[in-house]
């Protein structure tokens, strides 16, 4: 992600989740996150969100993949900013979901300039593929792809 991201100065990620060994649940990375924004920069409002495209948002209903108090949990306390994916409708999901309903409020979907489907899932199944990635990301993540023979 930290290669994808090279020259990006317009917001702050961080490598708790990634770093870690094993899985962690979403809402504990984003509470620690939160609880270290907070630490880090003195400011105990601050409110870490979860960016995500549609797809995500969509998996909400994905039986047995997230607990609904987690899903309630990550909005109350963070928020969402979802991305729109084409052929996806978030604010009918939303409105169809009672969780994202009850706040509706704290979910905000980022309308972009210029529509771009290429998303992670993307990228991995052209990688798995055998097929090139390059002029989809930048030119590092090609070639770390490559170097280190992911996706094959």
């Amino acid at each position: 992600v930290s290669t994808a991201e090279y020259g990006k100065q317009w917001y702050q990620r961080q490598s708790t989740g990634g770093a870690q060994d094993a899985w962690s649940p979403t809402v504990k990375t984003l509470a620690a996150l939160q609880a270290q924004a907070r630490e880090d920069y003195g400011e105990p409002g601050l409110i870490v969100s979860l960016i995500c495209g549609a797809d995500l948002l969509e998996s909400f209903n994905v039986p047995g993949l997230w607990l609904d108090t987690d899903i309630e949990n990550i909005l109350q306390n963070h928020g969402l900013i979802v991305v729109r994916r084409p052929g996806a409708d978030p604010e009918k999901f939303i409105f169809g979901h009672k969780i994202c309903t009850k706040y509706a409020d704290k979910i905000l979907i980022a309308e972009e300039a210029i529509t771009n489907d290429v998303s992670s899932t993307v990228l991995r199944k052209l990688a798995g593929e055998g097929n090139s990635i390059r002029y989809l990301t930048v030119d590092a993540v090609c070639d770390y792809v490559r170097d280190n023979k992911l996706y094959q």
